[in-house]
């Protein structure tokens, strides 16, 4: 019995609580954007040294960057958790499974077993949208009345 669509479900399951993690942990970087930016302000005023001025504004871009950068990935494992269960994009949810990869421990699991699903030949053929290799038996006819 093949079981590969059962395994994208879990697999698609998988990526939204990932896409969800990364996108928790985007959050944390706009806290330390500000815990920084306080920091960087009450040093000022406590020592009376002053802090280049260019210092505050290459910060906020830095942790920008990181913000769009990590709301970008969390996107993309949304977006592969959704296209593996409508069979679409399969070289688009290969791409991610390997920079999931990068995540260890859970993402590089969740990585490795992606690989191993969308390579068997039941998910190549669901990914192509070709017709089942079978055919499911049609149902009994009723019983012809005896007249």
């Amino acid at each position: 019995m093949d079981t590969t669509a059962h395994d994208l479900k879990i697999l698609a399951i998988c990526y939204y609580i990932q896409a969800g993690i990364i996108a928790c942990y985007s959050l944390f970087l706009l806290v330390y954007a500000a815990v920084i930016g306080t920091l960087i302000e009450h040093s000022t005023e406590a020592s009376g040294k002053t802090v280049p001025a260019w210092l505050a504004p290459l910060m906020a871009m830095i942790f920008v960057v990181l913000f769009v950068l990590a709301v970008t990935i969390a996107l993309c494992q949304f977006l592969t958790g959704r296209w593996l269960v409508r069979y679409k994009h399969r070289m688009f949810c290969q791409i991610i499974a390997g920079f999931s990869c990068l995540t260890i421990p859970y993402g590089t699991a969740l990585g490795v077993f992606t690989f191993l699903v969308l390579s068997r030949p039941e998910a190549k053929r669901l990914f192509s949208g070709a017709q089942p290799a079978w055919t499911p038996p049609a149902p009994p006819l009723p019983p012809a009345s005896v007249a």
